[in-house]
């Protein structure tokens, strides 16, 4: 920059003696501590230029091929082995590790990958303020349409979301799935997608992440069983810690038979028996005898519609710092189908029932105790090779590395669509 007038940049930094930094992918300057951005004259009509240029090259302003050149396009076309991967670290900004395993495990969602590469926002004319759709579709195109292997500094989505979630800051170290389901709200805000009728959101994120459950209630009264829909489940399932005499419980039994042991560890099969399992005595007035039948009911869940995604989620394993979290046994597949809601009101039996499967697609490791450490992830390609990301590094993991790892959070997906309703 030049000219005789003092750039306002210099005398912000001289005046205030406040550190800022130049985003070098827009050219906006932000302000550490006043946590805005700075206005220079100077800078703005450098950027302004540099943005026209960009605009001018950009691929969304191309013209789109029509329907046969886009036939033509893909029938002689090869895709590129260094592109589409998704192969990219996150660059760590001091204490924002948790940010980066939360944004890798909706970039690495094979649903939302393909959606989000369909540009589904007008991320041009968007006119909300921080879109958070906007800045995550910003991330999927640069991982898997730009050839670029290197580390990805999400500074742009870090501070929408630091407007947008105010609870979060990037200066501390926060719980990642707190994020990830605030985040996912944010994002269906921005989406929009809600019948105006029923109310029912339509949006990719409530047919990835959430699932309709039945309400079983069975009153030892009258004999009578009521099935009920019960409330849109998910997007986490939260397991609490098992108690100490969890082994002599129907499912610790199971886990000894299992593994042909007096001493077993847990499994991610027991938490599953645990969090779905019958509750006797619940409070509940039958409809068929019309009584307030308190201590003579049995109540359970199960899947009316089976979800597209089952995260698990083990919060108590970020223990203490003279202590060590105890492992969770977990499988690569996942049959579901013994939770579905014929099986669990006894109209199917377990054997008769066709099988659900979950494929393991990511988890995510903390190292570290409850009052600080650090997060990484493994995470699984569209070829089924496994992928450890530290950080800015990306390196090949074998399934053994991911089933031996401590991971706090599970991901699975839904192997494809069962031939029949449940």
């Amino acid at each position: 920059m030049s000219g005789d007038k003092k750039p306002a940049s210099n005398q912000h930094a001289k005046g205030e003696e406040h550190e800022f930094s130049l985003n070098y992918r827009n050219g906006y300057l932000w302000c550490h501590a006043c946590r805005d951005f700075i206005y220079d004259s100077d800078l703005e009509r450098v950027r302004c230029a540099h943005e026209k240029v960009i605009a001018a090259t950009s691929f969304r302003k191309r013209k789109r091929p029509t329907a046969d050149e886009a036939r033509y396009i893909e029938n002689n076309s090869n895709p590129q082995p260094c592109k589409s991967t998704g192969l990219r670290g996150m660059v760590n900004f001091g204490n924002t590790c948790w940010i980066s395993v939360s944004l890798l495990s909706l970039l690495e969602n094979p649903l939302l990958r393909n959606f989000f590469m369909t540009r589904p926002h007008e991320y041009q004319t968007c006119q909300i303020e921080c879109c958070l759709v906007c800045e995550l579709g910003r991330i999927f195109d640069a991982f898997y349409s730009e050839d670029n292997l290197s580390p990805f500094a999400a500074m742009e989505f870090i501070i929408a979301t630091s407007k947008r979630l105010p609870s979060f800051r990037a200066t501390e170290q926060q719980d990642p799935s707190d994020f990830l389901g605030l985040l996912l709200g944010r994002l269906c805000e921005d989406l929009n997608q809600k019948d105006p009728v029923t109310g029912e959101c339509k949006c990719i994120l409530h047919q990835v992440f959430h699932w309709k459950i039945s309400d079983h209630r069975y009153c030892k009264s009258c004999k009578s069983k009521n099935t009920l829909d019960g409330p849109l489940s998910g997007p986490l399932l939260l397991f609490n810690k098992l108690g100490k005499d969890w082994r002599d419980t129907p499912a610790g039994k199971r886990r000894k038979v299992e593994t042909k042991s007096d001493n077993p560890t847990p499994s991610l099969k027991v938490f599953l028996d645990e969090y779905y399992k019958k509750q006797a005595n619940v409070p509940y007035t039958c409809k068929n005898c019309k009584n307030a039948t308190e201590g003579n009911t049995t109540h359970f869940h199960s899947f009316k519609a089976y979800p597209m995604v089952v995260t698990c989620y083990f919060p108590w394993m970020k223990m203490g710092e003279n202590t060590s979290p105890e492992h969770v046994e977990f499988p690569l597949a996942l049959d579901l189908k013994e939770f579905a809601t014929p099986v669990r009101s006894g109209k199917v039996k377990l054997e008769d029932a066709p099988s659900v499967w979950y494929d393991l697609f990511f988890t995510t490791v903390h190292h570290g105790s409850d009052k600080g450490g650090h997060y990484v992830c493994y995470a699984r390609d569209r070829e089924g090779s496994w992928f450890h990301f530290n950080d800015t590094n990306v390196t090949v993991a074998k399934p053994e590395h991911v089933l031996g790892s401590t991971s706090i959070m599970l991901s699975y997906i839904l192997r494809k669509l069962p031939e029949t309703e449940v």
